[in-house]
C-alpha cells in the first residue's frame, strides 16, 4: 500500500518553472524545509495569499549550475550494437554531452533510464549509460566574470 502525505500548507518563494518531460514543476524555496524544492504544479491545490518572502532567499546553487552529462552506449553491448547507438545519438568517439541544470539531473536520469552514477552497474535494458558528469561554473558567477 502506498502512503501519501496529507496536503500541507507551505510558504514558498517560486523562482522558476521546469518540465521533467511529463509534468511541470515550480522551483521554489520552501520556508518549512529551508531548501529549494520542485513542486508539481498539479499538486498545488490553492494559493492562499501572495506576499513578500518572510526572510531572505538564499542562492539556488543547484539551479544556477549547469552540468554536462556525458553519455555513451552500453559497454556490455557487442561492437555493432554500440556503433548503431553511437550513430543514433550522434556520438563522437563513443560519447556525447547533454547539458542540464544540476537541479534537474534526477529527472534526466529517470527519463533516459541512466545509471545514477558513472561506473554503476548497468543492465541490458539501458542502451545508453552515464559515463561522467562535467560541472560548470554557476550561471551567475560566469556572467559576473564576463
Amino acid at each position: 500500500m502506498t502512503h501519501f502525505d496529507e496536503p500541507t500548507l507551505r510558504t514558498i518563494y517560486p523562482t522558476s518553472f521546469a518540465s521533467d518531460g511529463f509534468r511541470w514543476h515550480v522551483r521554489a524555496f520552501c520556508f518549512r524545509s529551508l531548501i529549494f524544492k520542485d513542486f508539481v504544479l498539479g499538486r498545488i491545490t490553492e494559493v492562499i495569499n501572495s506576499s513578500p518572502p518572510p526572510s531572505p532567499i538564499p542562492r539556488d546553487a543547484e539551479w544556477e549550475t549547469l552540468i554536462d552529462v556525458v553519455i555513451g552506449p552500453n559497454p556490455t553491448y557487442p561492437p555493432n550494437k554500440r556503433r548503431a547507438i553511437e550513430h543514433d545519438y550522434q556520438m563522437v568517439n563513443g560519447e556525447t554531452k547533454l547539458r542540464a541544470r544540476k537541479a534537474q539531473l534526477y529527472y534526466l536520469n529517470r527519463r533516459l533510464n541512466l545509471n545514477l552514477k558513472a561506473g554503476d552497474p548497468v543492465n541490458d535494458s539501458q542502451q545508453i549509460v552515464m559515463l561522467r558528469i562535467e560541472e560548470h561554473i554557476p550561471i551567475g558567477e560566469a556572467q559576473q566574470n564576463e
